[in-house]
């Protein structure tokens, strides 16, 4: 990993202490090797830390942005992942859905399960599948999309993505459900990135008290939202 990409991720830091890290994890940049990737950014942050422990607790997609929280030692893994395991972690996302909502709250229960295995797979909505459950909350609306908050219950692969095309409002950029046209609709408006950011994570440490991190809108994003004033 370059010395360049290494400050990058360092940059990104949110928040530190004994037990976890949390990233503010760059679009573009996958949380772990495979699938042709070299590297991910927990092998960034294991080559600018060498010798301390750190492990992931949950993922992001490679093309999400947003809050990613890392654990610093076994105890802090294992107590985080099972606030997560659990449904205590409160995990919100802000997103730019085609269409307009016909609500201004949209709840979404539909079980998913995974059609194609891997980092390039395919999530459907299926009876057969895991029971998830997002939010939508509308924020701003426009003639033909929504900004929108998404809410996540439980946390399975793709599931905002999947469940935000089960309503009929995928999200703008997404290449993977969103139709080609879409695509290329929203790259004439200059967006070259999904349109999801994990913005708010709130948990609870080892250490007892509650904590609540924010990551702001990436420039990129926030600039396509001006620009549809």
């Amino acid at each position: 990993v370059s010395q360049r990409v290494r400050e990058q991720v360092e940059q990104c830091l949110v928040f530190e202490n004994a037990d976890l890290l949390v990233i503010d994890k760059p679009s573009g940049m996958a949380v772990h090797a495979g699938s042709g990737l070299p590297w991910g950014l927990i092998d960034v942050l294991r080559q600018s830390r060498p010798g301390e422990y750190i492990e992931l607790v949950h993922r992001l997609d490679r093309e999400t942005s947003g809050c990613l929280v890392l654990a610093r030692s076994g105890p802090a893994l294992k107590h985080l992942s099972t606030q997560i395991r659990e449904g205590l972690v409160d995990k919100r996302y802000l997103c730019l859905l085609n269409g307009r909502m016909q609500d201004a709250l949209i709840e979404v229960d539909a079980p998913l399960r995974k059609v194609q295995a891997g980092d390039h797979g395919q999530v459907e909505v299926s009876s057969e599948g895991k029971p998830a459950l997002t939010r939508f909350r509308q924020l701003q609306a426009w003639a033909d999309c929504t900004y929108a908050e998404a809410e996540l219950f439980t946390g399975k692969t793709h599931q905002i993505r999947v469940h935000a095309k089960h309503i009929g409002h995928p999200l703008a950029g997404d290449d993977r459900y969103a139709g080609r046209e879409s695509i290329k609709k929203w790259k004439k408006r200059g967006l070259n990135r999904i349109f999801l950011h994990a913005h708010r994570l709130s948990l609870i440490p080892p250490t007892g008290e509650r904590l609540t991190l924010n990551a702001p809108l990436p420039a990129a994003l926030r600039n396509l939202l001006d620009s549809l004033e």
